[in-house]
């Protein structure tokens, strides 16, 4: 197997689909889904992701994506029985409980769907990326996952717990942690990835983030009580309104503070990323992301123009434009030993990520 991926050095993947080409797969997709109300969009998805996974190439070799739409629809029937049939039994429960008055069966009801749906929600994450690296081939070689999606679910429900008492600042060490854990449970044939993405980085950069975003805070309100705090009353008597130019230097101030947090989150983003990614590597490869905050934001900016400039018709590229951006912005260093790589026997999941689709939650 003579690969460019052997050789030492860096390497990038190639995209090479164009718009016009999605686009046309885009619009015979939407108006299948149409017409037949909307089962044919698991056939769809399916179109998408064999365009997309065809037209990439890594190490010289396009990747194959073995999904089909019937998997995904037979997901999407389980997913009714398992999450959404339920839920509206227990939601009816609780609305009956608390019209008879028994207000505590009915909260617990609620409760106990909130509690349900945090573990569900990071089990269908798993056993969505599950899915879809066990319908991607490259170079005839599967990809599969190993490990538990119930024992990851727990994992993220503690990490959710963690960042509730920490009241959010232990947001990087808990993104950090489930991403290794994700990503440690995924194969390439019968190589292993490793995941060792460093939190403490991303937590120094997270507590600078929100330092900057306070004192930019307390600034703004120090300057608007000055400018408001003649028309302002603690004791309820008359006083007089703020002129307009004291209303517009408010407006201002505030949508101020909102574009600095903007860009502070973006940049924390941006790096969050980069560190993430950064820890992955595959045998003798150390996989890099490049998208900088300046990227991010071209990326999304171009997004929203896309969108409202074409009355809503530039929807249908995104997921093209995401696929391209992330393609794009994905490099490694290093080489791969392509004798270790062999097929997998782990064995594929009979039916496609239901649960994430209802939930609407990322994979990777």
């Amino acid at each position: 197997m003579e690969l460019q991926i052997t050789e030492p050095g860096e390497h990038r993947p190639d995209f090479s689909s164009g718009w016009s080409s999605w686009f046309g797969l885009a619009i015979g997709n939407l108006l299948l889904t149409i017409v037949t109300l909307g089962i044919y969009r698991f056939w769809a998805r399916t179109r998408e992701r064999r365009h997309l996974w065809s037209a990439t190439h890594w190490g010289g070799e396009p990747l194959e994506y073995t999904g089909k739409g019937s998997e995904l629809l037979i997901g999407a029937i389980l997913a009714f029985f398992v999450l959404i049939l339920p839920l509206v039994i227990v939601s009816m429960v609780s609305a009956v409980a608390k019209g008879m008055g028994m207000a505590a069966l009915a909260l617990g009801a609620q409760l106990s769907i909130y509690a349900v749906l945090l573990w569900l929600v990071q089990f269908a994450i798993w056993r969505a990326m599950r899915y879809r690296l066990s319908r991607t081939r490259w170079s005839g070689i599967r990809s599969a996952m190993a490990g538990s999606a119930a024992l990851y679910a727990w994992q993220g429900v503690k990490m959710f717990g963690l960042q509730i008492i920490t009241l959010g600042f232990a947001t990087p060490y808990a993104n950090a942690r489930l991403f290794n854990a994700r990503w440690s449970d995924a194969r390439m044939g019968t190589l292993k990835f490793e995941a060792a993405a460093d939190w403490r980085p991303l937590q120094r950069l997270y507590l600078i983030s929100w330092g900057i975003a306070l004192i930019v805070l307390i600034g703004v309100a120090v300057t608007e009580w000055r400018l408001l705090r003649d028309h302002v009353s603690f004791t309820g008597s008359a006083m007089p309104s703020p002129p307009p130019s004291v209303v517009l230097q408010v407006l201002a101030l505030n949508v101020g503070w909102l574009l600095v947090l903007a860009v502070i989150m973006l940049r924390y983003y941006a790096a969050q990323w980069q560190v993430l990614v950064g820890g992955l590597s595959l045998d003798g490869l150390r996989f890099r992301f490049t998208a900088t905050a300046g990227d991010w934001l071209r990326y999304w900016l171009g997004n929203a123009a896309l969108v409202v400039f074409t009355l809503g018709i530039g929807s249908l590229m995104l997921g093209w434009r995401h696929w391209r951006f992330m393609v794009n912005h994905i490099a490694a260093d290093g080489a791969m030993d392509v004798d270790r790589l062999a097929q997998t026997r782990i064995e594929a999941p009979l039916f496609g990520e239901g649960l994430a689709d209802a939930l609407d939650v990322g994979a990777i």
